[in-house]
């Protein structure tokens, strides 16, 4: 269901709302098209609801990157032409993704593309302690949110979170929509503390077990901290290149050391 109400005022039209509406995700945006008869541009404060990220995606005509899952986006953009004519290079302003409950889906890196780069797919095998393959096989995540300014369609974050019952993952960094490359710092934190406890409580009783909890989260998570992973994504989205960057070990397991 499409609705639309605007207002030309001599060479604008006024986007008083749009509202894109379908069975799994809910779009609303007002704004302004500006000059739109001699050199147009659009600007659009936007908001959307899904409540089905997979079937959304699959609406989209886009690869069903991720199974299940809720997300909201919000934020202001702006672009050379019309609203209909979505323009990457000269795209700019701000947006807040949030996301939960979902899992990526496993990909061809080719057809996942950005999608294929937030699941870390091309990380390397056994980031865990348990030998699990995390990633590559699709990582379920309970929480992700993040912020990103975007200039000449280059996308800047610095607090891109994922929280999932195997990891924590953190990204700062760039992303070109217009390439279609990346320049990321990834830090991988996997879930150890709460294991650890669970088998003191096994092997020394409820006590000793809540101690060993008690004491990881005063240290904030030391055994966490010690098996935190960082790495560099660099490359285009197709071929992304992993690397860990110098020095990467020391300057984690030394973090909070007096």
């Amino acid at each position: 269901r499409l609705e639309l109400n605007a207002v030309n005022q001599d060479r604008d039209w006024r986007i008083e709302r749009l509202r894109v509406a379908s069975p799994d995700n809910v779009l609303t945006a007002d704004g302004l098209w500006q000059g739109w008869q001699t050199q147009p541009r659009t600007h659009l404060n936007l908001k959307m609801e899904v409540s089905d990220i997979g079937k959304a995606l699959a609406r989209w005509a886009l690869p069903a990157g991720i199974k299940g899952g809720t997300a909201k986006i919000e934020g202001q953009l702006s672009w050379a032409g019309s609203p209909a004519d979505f323009d990457y290079p000269t795209l700019a302003g701000q947006l807040g993704f949030d996301a939960a409950k979902g899992q990526f889906v496993k990909l061809e890196p080719g057809l996942a593309k950005l999608l294929g780069i937030l699941s870390l797919q091309a990380l390397p095998r056994r980031v865990s302690l348990d030998f699990r393959d995390v990633f590559s096989d699709g990582f379920a995540f309970d929480s992700i949110s993040g912020t990103s300014k975007i200039e000449r369609g280059i996308a800047v974050t610095d607090n891109f979170r994922m929280a999932g019952p195997a990891a924590k993952v953190a990204m700062s960094g760039e992303v070109d929509l217009v390439r279609e490359t990346q320049k990321l710092r990834v830090r991988v934190t996997p879930h150890l503390s709460e294991s650890v406890a669970l088998a003191g409580a096994l092997l020394g009783g409820p006590v000793v077990g809540a101690a060993a909890f008690l004491a990881q989260k005063i240290l904030r998570d030391p055994l966490e901290q010690l098996a935190t992973f960082e790495y560099l994504v660099t490359g285009n989205w197709s071929d992304p290149q992993v690397a860990k960057p110098e020095r990467a070990a020391l300057t984690t397991t030394t973090e909070g050391a007096p």
